[in-house]
Parts: structure tokens; C-alpha cells; sequence
């Protein structure tokens, strides 16, 4: 996706914690609208929903996902993915398209394991580690500050901003 495609999304993406995407189930006959100029298959395009926790601190009604936003601390990492972990678990990032619209992560950069980065793609599955077509991975410069304030940041779009 270019950057001049960002702005054709149908929504904003979601901020979300690994757990959460774990047992999300696809939307089947809801598709992401909008999306132009990209080369998102079929499958890559399906909603998700994602299911309210009771008990959880995210326990917020169920939210529609199209597009998710995580931050998390490098595991593993190759030129073509990325395996995050974000505290409350790991998601896998698939980077070709970042790659193609992105000159920084061009040719066999590999971001540090370490690294804390933003990961924002579609799901393409769920499960243990779920797994994202990414439109954005950067790596956060003062990753003490980011990650201190991520989970309240996750917190206050689900329980205020994403109703």
C-alpha cells in the first residue's frame, strides 16, 4: 500500500493487543471497502470481529477490525517478517508489502531483535500467533516512554473512542 492509499481505508486502525487478536473470528461477508490501489487478496480484505473479554480490562463490546495496530519488542525478525511480542503475546508481521512502499525497509533490512516497532496491517489468521499483512513497521525511537504508555493507549480507544 503507498502512502497516498492510506486515506482510502474505510477506518482507522483499531489499536489492539496480541491476546485479543488470538480468537477473533473473520467476518465473512463483510469486506474492507475503500481499499484502492493495493494488492490485497480476497482473503486479506475479510473483516474481523473481535470478541469482548469478560473480565479483562479490555472488556469492551465487540469491535469490528479491518485494520490493527500493535507495538511490541522484536522476538525474531528476517527481511520478509517479523515476530513481535507486545506483553501479552506474539504476533507475526508478513513485511513484503511494507517493502514495496517503503525505501527504508527496501532490499534485506532486518529490523534488530530488540527493536520496539509499530506493526499495522490486516489479519490474514488468528490463532496462537496471528499473523499480519503489514502497511506500516517502524522502529520507535524512546521505547521506554512508548511502552509505558501503550496499554493505556490501547485501553482508552477501546473503551472510549472505538464505540
Amino acid at each position: 500500500m503507498s502512502r497516498g492509499d492510506a486515506g482510502k481505508l474505510s477506518a482507522p486502525a483499531r489499536k489492539v493487543f496480541a491476546e485479543q487478536l488470538q480468537t477473533c473470528s473473520r467476518q465473512n461477508d463483510v469486506m474492507i471497502t475503500g481499499v484502492t490501489g493495493t494488492d490485497l487478496d480476497q482473503d486479506a480484505q475479510k473483516c474481523w470481529l473481535m470478541k469482548a473479554i469478560p473480565g479483562k480490562p479490555t472488556d469492551t463490546t465487540d469491535l469490528r477490525l479491518e485494520i490493527v495496530w500493535l507495538q511490541g519488542t522484536v522476538l525474531e525478525s528476517d527481511p520478509e517478517w517479523i515476530v513481535i511480542h507486545d506483553g501479552t503475546g506474539r504476533v507475526r508481521g508478513e513485511l513484503n508489502d511494507v517493502r514495496k512502499a517503503n525505501k527504508i525497509m527496501a532490499g534485506d533490512a532486518v529490523v534488530s531483535k530488540g527493536a520496539y516497532v509499530i506493526l499495522v496491517g490486516t489479519i490474514l489468521s488468528v490463532g496462537e500467533i496471528p499473523v499480519l499483512r503489514a502497511v506500516k513497521c517502524s522502529e520507535l525511537e524512546d521505547a521506554d516512554v512508548h511502552k509505558e504508555l501503550w496499554q493505556s493507549e490501547v485501553l482508552h480507544q477501546q473503551r472510549f473512542v472505538s464505540r
